[in-house]
């Protein structure tokens, strides 16, 4: 064998090798892309719960959370600021959420389900009015997204556990 066919059979298996790394790498990247989409989704999910803890440990917070839901006007201040309090933390998860979406870093499954309990929540007058009230704390673009949430949410019939006085059909 000659050298010059040596190092062309040299050059085609360099180039192989070249080929199989880059695929290697597009697979590695792939899959850590996933991992990083499942890890910010599960972020997303515990910061969620997180916000809504307060509700299901303390009885008292979760009557005034539903009372505020239909009338969050007819609570005296105090107990406003405390749904208030809780709201804004489940608003600025959600406003997380958004930022998410926008970067795609976010499973679309879990959107899916999300948005759903998003609207629910958006569908009672008192998030509404709440939100009239607090929407000037957040910023524009997750304002925007919201009102559009507002909008399915308004045109959507729930049938909610929350909603006062209603039968869930089985």
């Amino acid at each position: 064998m000659n050298w010059e066919a040596f190092g062309a059979i040299s050059e085609g298996l360099g180039a192989i090798a070249v080929i199989m790394s880059v695929l290697y790498l597009a697979v590695q990247i792939r899959a850590q892309t996933k991992e990083e989409r499942l890890a910010a989704t599960r972020d997303l999910a515990a910061e969620y719960r997180r916000a809504m803890e307060h509700m299901f440990q303390d009885k008292e917070l979760a009557k005034l959370n539903l009372a505020a839901k239909h009338d969050y006007k007819a609570l005296i201040p105090e107990d406003r600021i405390r749904v208030s309090l809780v709201w804004s933390a489940i608003f600025r998860s959600m406003e997380q959420q958004y930022l998410h979406i926008c970067h795609g870093s976010i499973d679309p499954l879990y959107l899916s389900s999300i948005d759903r309990s998003k609207k629910e929540f958006l569908s009672f007058p008192g998030v509404q009015t709440w939100w009239r009230l607090s929407e000037h704390a957040f910023d524009d673009e997750f304002c925007e997204h919201v009102e559009a949430l507002l909008v399915e949410a308004n045109e959507t019939d729930f049938k909610s556990s929350f909603k006062q006085g209603e039968e869930r059909d089985e």
